[in-house]
């Protein structure tokens, strides 16, 4: 391609800057050199490309060919502006401890608190791991490098080094790179090389650069070992000059009884990690297995299919693996992707295509698993985002290897299938060749297909294309449930969970124990009441696991059902086969576009009573009227925040009570070191949170209970008048606790 003439000044800009550049080095860099300079996404062919078009790039775009060199000019730009050397050493190349032994005076100096499930907890029970450990982390006193910006339309972005010492003594480096999106807002990555280990990356944002004595972020990396993800939140705290002299790599784990930050700090740490985290590694085939491309796969080729949920269509593709492990991915319309391959066992591959040089990552990601018995069919599932609009996107994909020969210039796919009855011709003589493709993508569960439990798709657009039967509730569904199951299933029951509500401010939050009648059909369907609307949906049960899946939603007033999505998981309580009783259990939807998820109760409940949904604000005085019923287990088994979003602890055989009781004394006890200070609202704070997981109930809490119950009152009396409107708002709740209790 000759050069556009809408690209000529884009051009020479390159070629005085790649000028400008070579000029500061020692000695002129060869392609290869400078490409490694310039980082990912600028290959030796890539370079050529840009600065040779007539050559190199004949089959490229005007509009490539500006895209590429734009990109070129703006990292140009940054490498002249670095005051550190571009390319960073690896382990082999510079030794990392010389430099982390003795931090000179260019570095800020950060305690770096974390959570790792390795270590062994003195004096706690044989299941509990995993503790908060600590290490430093060095920073740049220039970290914020005054560069100009590039463009208005460009934010600052840089690299320099940063240095690492975790808890167990590991000492290394890593490239940090900083971007300013805001006046003296700054994002910070860092990612951090280790022998024998997976690469260690963190990520942190500073909402103000005048004040960096906390800092909170997240970090994700692989356990060595295990081969199992890891990931979670950090914080970093400032070392003053003060405490250089004691701080070192081996600080101690444990907390600081003098320190009020180090305290809240290890709170903070182990509420997000220990309580809501899942610590399951990946199974157990994948240790050992670090390959990253298997042989017999090189060379390759293959022929698939996906479901494009944007356009509703059957979509084909061709794609080969190439031998340094590097995927090509041809699309019907020509339009063809570079990717990674990686292989981490023989039945388990890992795809990317699409790579962003603007913002560095892959667009498209597939993971598949090879047919253990159809062994040249591989079936996974791919996500990813589209150019147009950023939508995000999820889908079911299968492919097969063919022993077709691979020319790059007239490889082509089949054209897109539309997924709706004026196609069914085609989509018929495609699933009668290939049995097995049908089955996956349509969600069948047959002997071929046994993991459809661990994939979901728009059941709508998989209905409308035939490949799912459209269920209406006066049909009775097969297989669902057998009659045994229907005969003890069928009738009304009530669903209790614990609901979340905010001002609409965000600044002040109470929960709700939530009611919902629910109906089981005899033909399997649901039909349960929300607050002005209606849900319905499906029953499956195999023994004592209950699955209720809702997918349609009526508001009331309305004639038109839309699509929802709501899973309760139940372990099912029948007391020994009769009936139903009370039984526990977890949901995930979603509210607006955040996922949540709650336990919950299930009740029979069939003595005649019109059913409606309802809603106890917590210490309301349908709260306590509740609280003193048959149903009253229900307020003592849901609590506050924390206890609201967990597995329940029991098989569920006997009434549920308290689910987390240490959390009873956690905040009673964080209550009672606040009694007497000046500060009232932590002591009502805490002393409320007690309250919400029913401290003082029993009798092992009457003692500490009748302390802070003094405590509040003489507070109440004394300073009531003074206290915000939520902290009043919390001690009037907590009034009618106390009475509850003295009634008791």
């Amino acid at each position: 391609m000759a050069l556009a003439e809408e690209n000529a000044g884009q051009y020479q800009r390159v070629q005085d800057l790649l000028k400008t550049y070579q000029e500061q080095q020692p000695k002129p860099l060869s392609w290869a050199q400078l490409s490694a300079r310039l980082g990912k996404g600028f290959s030796r062919q890539t370079l050529y490309r840009a600065f040779y078009p007539e050559t190199h790039g004949k089959d490229q775009l005007p509009e490539t060919h500006r895209v590429l060199l734009e990109a070129l000019i703006q990292r140009f730009k940054e490498l002249l502006q670095l005051s550190v050397p571009p390319s960073f050493p690896l382990p082999d190349q510079a030794s990392a401890q010389s430099k982390l032994a003795t931090p000179n005076d260019r570095f800020l100096e950060f305690k770096l608190y974390y959570w790792d499930w390795n270590i062994a907890v003195p004096d706690a029970p044989s299941n509990f791991n995993g503790s908060v450990v600590t290490g430093l982390f060095y920073l740049p006193k220039n970290w914020q490098n005054s560069t100009k910006q590039l463009r208005p339309s460009k934010k600052k972005e840089f690299t320099q080094e940063v240095m690492l010492v975790l808890h167990d003594g590991v000492e290394t480096e890593g490239e940090l790179w900083v971007r300013e999106h805001q006046p003296g807002k700054y994002d910070l990555s860092a990612r951090f090389r280790r022998d024998g280990a997976p690469d260690l990356f963190l990520t942190l944002h500073i909402r103000d650069d005048r004040d960096l004595s906390l800092l909170v972020g997240a970090f994700t990396t692989a356990d060595a070992e295990q081969h199992s993800p890891m990931h979670g939140t950090l914080y970093l705290r400032q070392v003053e000059t003060a405490e250089k002299a004691t701080l070192t790599s081996s600080s101690t784990s444990q907390p600081s009884a003098h320190d009020e930050t180090d305290l809240m700090i290890r709170q903070a740490l182990f509420q997000q990690t220990y309580v809501l985290k899942d610590k399951h590694t990946l199974p157990e085939f994948v240790k050992g297995a670090y390959k990253t491309l298997i042989h017999r796969l090189s060379q390759k080729t293959f022929a698939g299919y996906f479901i494009h949920t944007q356009e509703k269509a059957l979509e084909h593709f061709r794609l080969k693996i190439f031998p340094d492990g590097h995927v090509v991915i041809v699309y019907h319309n020509g339009i063809s992707h570079l990717g990674q391959f990686r292989s981490y066992h023989e039945r388990l591959m890992w795809l990317a295509f699409d790579y962003d040089i603007k913002w560095g990552i892959h667009r498209y990601r597939m993971i598949f698993w090879k047919h253990p018995t159809q062994s040249d069919w591989y079936l996974g599932v791919g996500s990813g985002s589209e150019k147009a609009g950023m939508q995000i996107f999820m889908n079911r994909v299968a492919m097969y290897e063919t022993q077709d020969t691979w020319d790059h210039k007239s490889v082509s796919a089949d054209n897109p299938i539309p997924l709706n009855t004026a196609y069914t011709t085609d989509l018929n003589a495609l699933f009668s060749k290939y049995p097995l493709l049908r089955e996956y993508l349509s969600g069948e569960h047959t002997a071929n297909i046994t993991n459809n439990e661990l994939l979901s798709e728009t059941p709508f657009i998989l209905q409308k294309a035939g490949l799912l039967p459209e269920v209406r509730p006066e049909e009775t569904v097969v297989g669902l449930a057998g009659q045994h199951d229907v005969r003890l299933l069928k009738g009304n029951y009530l669903l209790y969970s614990l609901a979340r509500e905010t001002t609409p401010d965000g600044k002040d939050e109470w929960f709700e124990i939530v009611q919902m009648p629910l109906t089981i059909y005899a033909n399997s369907t649901l039909e349960m009441v929300g607050d002005q609307k209606k849900y319905f949906g499906q029953m499956k049960r195999e023994g004592e696991r209950l699955v209720l899946q809702f997918t349609k939603r009526l508001f009331d007033g309305s004639d038109e059902q839309e699509s929802t999505f709501m899973c309760y998981c139940l372990r099912l309580n029948t007391n020994d086969g009769q009936q139903i009783g009370h039984s526990i259990g977890t949901m995930v939807r979603f509210v607006s576009t955040m996922p949540e998820a709650r336990t919950v109760i299930m009740v029979r409940h069939d003595n005649g009573e019109a059913l409606q949904y309802k809603a106890y604000r917590s210490f309301s005085p349908d709260w306590v009227t509740l609280h003193g019923s048959d149903e009253g287990y229900v307020t003592r088994y849901f609590a506050g925040r924390i206890n609201r979003i967990l597995v329940p602890h029991d098989e569920g055989r006997k009434l549920p009570e308290n689910r987390q009781k240490p959390f009873r004394q956690l905040y009673a006890y964080a209550a009672l070191a606040h009694q007497d200070g000046s500060n009232h609202k932590e002591f009502v704070d805490y002393f409320h949170q007690a309250a919400l997981h029913s401290f003082g109930e029993v009798e092992e809490d009457k003692g500490l209970f009748a302390k802070l119950k003094k405590a509040f009152l003489e507070s109440h009396s004394a300073y009531y008048a003074r206290w915000n409107k939520i902290t009043k708002r919390k001690a009037d709740e907590l009034m009618i606790y106390i009475r509850l209790i003295d009634g008791a």
